[in-house]
């Protein structure tokens, strides 16, 4: 375990920073230290079990296995009226992670951590400054190591509003990966502005290596880079309960494993639109609305890129009954690639996203070349907890192209997805045979606070194996997955 970073002098420049006037003051010994005392303290912390078994190709290897994980993040924060500078430190650590795994989690942690089983990493999580109304009044920006959560830019103070887009709409192709236990960064600029009809934002930024990266996290990935910008129409400004948003985003990425792949750098616009809403409907009840799309151009190595994702949900929430049950539906789906030698590629490319929130906590799909039909079930039995259902149905888009999983790059060496990519040619393996019903998953998810500080969460998921997963898993094309864990915050 080492820290690349050097924390003595951050800190010392975090400091530093608080002592500096600000305009039309002057610099105190008393004054800096009355800031300082404004500087809040906290920290969270994550341990987590996993047992995985399934999903077994024709080869020997571990195909049920358990690990633990463990993350601690301690932060500071200076929270000015005009200037915020936040400070947040990264401890993570993997034990017995299996060293022949077939698939799952563990497996994917040990790929980019061999030969060690129980791999530890520290370093600056997030280390920031934030200044806001200056010199223009709704005008900010903010510099630094951070986290970037497309889709999310504005929230509305209303809790089943703010949940459809935390849950449902952010980080779709740009975000923290969170899941994993040790989550992914970028070193930023970011700039916006907020008025009352709309919010417009724009970042710049270099990946830092992260996910399921442990001996390389939070370093700076060569060659990769996401330029992004979006125009937020809030709610109710066009139509009553309805949030409208436009958005670009530029991915480059000219690292070694990415030209053999795919036989150049890739440098690809993704354009798209997005609509959230919320409205009253019969029986006391809300319904809820989310539309997405986008198309994607520009260079896939030595072919063109030209590809499109969509997706469509509905939902009825009953907020006053018990429970506050709430039903959802939706369809996602990726554009394939049925002729790869037409100079064209076609497969959606997902860019950087959290994907484990989207297409089954199992982590089997991306956002290329699927059909993802899924229905969802919340309810809150008491205060203390909550519980959701989740069902999904996958098929790939094109039967010609493969099945993809990945949640984007986590290391120097690794492309970031799997499954259908041949280094030779740079074109689509393909794994499936052909087959286009990869199989179906169910979710179940049970979370309980057991303080103001304490949460545990359980979950257990099963995947179905279909014609296409047994093309890929013939010894094995089902699997079980499930975990424990309690996070504390304070």
């Amino acid at each position: 375990m080492g820290t690349r970073t050097p924390m003595v002098m951050l800190v010392f420049i975090f400091l530093l920073l608080l002592a500096l006037p600000r305009p039309g003051a002057s610099l105190s010994w008393e004054k800096f230290t009355e800031e300082v005392k404004k500087i809040q303290a906290g920290a969270e912390g994550r341990l987590r079990y996993e047992w995985w078994g399934g999903l077994e190709p024709s080869a020997a290897g571990e195909g049920d296995y358990d690990f633990y994980s463990l993350r601690v993040r301690p932060y500071l924060r200076y929270p000015g009226s005009d200037l915020t500078f936040f400070f947040q430190f990264q401890y993570a650590g993997g034990f017995d992670l299996p060293d022949k795994g077939l698939s799952g989690p563990g497996a994917g942690y040990f790929a980019l951590s061999t030969p060690d089983n129980n791999p530890q990493d520290a370093d600056v999580l997030e280390f920031y400054m934030e200044a806001r109304g200056l010199p223009v009044e709704g005008l900010g920006f903010r510099v630094g190591r951070q986290g970037i959560r497309e889709g999310v830019e504005v929230l509305h103070k209303q809790p089943a509003f703010d949940w459809l887009k935390k849950a449902r709409l952010s980080e779709r192709l740009v975000g923290t990966w969170d899941w994993p236990n040790v989550g992914r960064r970028f070193d930023a600029a970011y700039v916006y502005y907020d008025r009352a009809p709309y919010f417009l934002d724009g970042y710049a930024s270099k990946v830092l290596a992260g996910g399921t990266e442990y001996g390389g996290a939070m370093s700076p990935l060569d060659d990769v880079d996401v330029l992004g910008g979006s125009l937020t129409l809030k709610k109710d400004v066009l139509l009553k309960g309805t949030e409208i948003r436009v958005f670009e985003i530029f991915y480059h990425d000219d690292r070694e494993v990415t030209r053999g792949i795919a036989g150049g750098s890739l440098d690809i616009h993704t354009a798209g639109a997005s609509l959230v809403g919320l409205y009253p409907a019969p029986g006391r009840g809300l319904a809820d609305l989310l539309l997405w799309g986008c198309y994607q151009w520009g260079g896939w190595g030595r072919a063109d890129q030209a590809a499109y994702a969509a997706l469509a949900e509905v939902g009825y929430q009953l907020p006053e009954a018990t429970g506050k049950p709430w039903i959802r539906a939706g369809v996602a789906h990726g554009s394939g690639d049925n002729d790869p030698a037409t100079g064209v590629h076609k497969t959606f490319f997902n860019l950087v996203p959290t994907n484990h929130k989207y297409y089954g906590y199992m982590d089997t799909a991306a956002l290329s070349n699927l059909l993802n039909v899924y229905l969802q079930f919340l309810v809150r039995q008491a205060e203390k907890l909550s519980v959701q259902v989740d069902g999904h149905f996958f098929w790939l888009s094109g039967e010609k192209d493969s099945w993809y999983t990945g949640s984007g790059v986590p290391a120097q060496r690794s492309f970031g997805y799997a499954g259908g990519y041949a280094f030779s040619t740079g074109r689509a393996a393909r794994l499936a045979g052909g087959k286009r019903f990869v199989g179906s998953e169910l979710d179940l998810t049970g979370t309980y606070a057991l303080s103001e500080h304490v949460e545990a969460q359980a979950g257990y998921s099963h995947f179905f194996g279909a014609e296409a997963a047994a093309a890929v898993f013939p010894e094995k094309d089902d699997a079980d997955w499930f975990f424990l864990q309690t996070s504390v915050r304070f």
